[in-house]
């Protein structure tokens, strides 16, 4: 009776380092996804991407798969999602990236990219700004950066 006692202790000892681990991982990683989204808002950098290759994916709607390039090495971005059935490839749509680790990237797909903006106009480490009033400024466009 002892023995079965004792193993009854260890088991509920046992659920409760498993209910505090689980808590503690959640915790670190719900810290890691703030301190990323903090550091995309206040460093974030603009760029260009183009869409590679789209599906249609069964559930999620279409599946996109986006590249974009910063500081001359590219990073691909999928995501599932309504954005429309008529986006053409080579779209062009703007993401929001960390300079410290362009991996961690917003894709802004509902910010029209402005007519007259090409891959080949994205300054090297991006915009700070948004260029939504690039084609109507002159080609030295102040707001590029760096």
């Amino acid at each position: 009776m002892k023995l079965k006692n004792c193993f009854i202790n260890m088991k509920i000892k046992i659920e409760y380092i498993g209910i505090a681990f689980l808590f503690l991982i959640s915790f670190f990683l719900s810290r890691e996804c703030h301190r990323d989204q903090v550091e995309l808002d206040k460093d974030g950098s603009y760029v260009l991407g183009y869409l590679k290759g789209k599906s249609f994916g069964n559930e999620t709607g279409w599946m996109y798969e986006y590249v974009y390039v910063f500081e001359q090495r590219s990073y691909y971005r999928s995501f599932s999602g309504p954005v429309s059935s008529e986006i053409l490839s080579d779209s062009l749509m703007f993401f929001k990236i960390n300079p410290n680790n362009p991996k961690n990237c917003i894709q802004l797909q509902k910010i029209r990219v402005p007519y007259c903006l090409t891959l080949k106009d994205v300054p090297r480490k991006g915009w700070k700004e948004l260029p939504l009033n690039y084609c109507d400024s002159s080609s030295s466009n102040p707001s590029r950066s760096h």
